[in-house]
């Protein structure tokens, strides 16, 4: 149940709806590209000893490399974005499984979500700005929906160590 400041602040955000267009962000990735991360980077002190390799995991960084993750997204609120996207686009259990990371995906969303929203709140100069999850989670629940189980499973496919090539990965969806 929304609280009355969550009212309030989507009454503001509709408001301004209706007199511009709203601003999003760009791309997270490419901005974190810019910054050629080494493994060590990506790792940080927490995942040092992790057993498998972590470069591209862009997700990790806000819990890794937050002043990076921070300062992309002051970044893109000076150049005039409204709303920012939390770094969140691979912090579900599918994507975070090329990494044996599916585990982390609760805290890796709610760090990125703590971040983004701590960086508009802490430049006094700006106007009032939103945080959205990067990638709209327009998936089926786990439970059931309109009277079917649904049943989503991952698994490699044998001799494919390739993490970038999407046929490394089948994935399933049963009713």
């Amino acid at each position: 149940m929304a609280t009355g400041q969550q009212v309030a602040r989507a009454k503001v955000f509709l408001a301004l709806l209706q007199e511009r267009l709203v601003i999003l962000d760009g791309a997270m990735g490419t901005m974190i590209q810019r910054h050629a991360l080494s493994e060590a980077q990506f790792r940080g002190e927490g995942f040092a000893a992790w057993r498998s390799d972590l470069r591209g995991n862009n997700d990790l960084l806000s819990i890794t490399q937050p002043a990076i993750i921070g300062a992309i997204h002051r970044e893109y609120l000076l150049a005039g974005a409204d709303v920012i996207s939390t770094n969140t686009f691979n912090s579900n259990a599918v994507s975070q499984s090329d990494y044996g990371m599916q585990s982390l995906v609760g805290e890796l969303n709610q760090s990125a979500a703590r971040l983004a929203r701590r960086v508009p709140a802490s430049r006094d100069s700006l106007p009032e700005r939103w945080v959205r999850p990067a990638a709209p989670r327009r998936c089926l629940p786990m439970s059931t929906t309109r009277g079917f189980a649904i049943s989503i499973s991952m698994s490699w496919l044998p001799a494919t160590p390739r993490l970038l090539a999407p046929s490394s990965r089948a994935v399933s969806i049963s009713f």
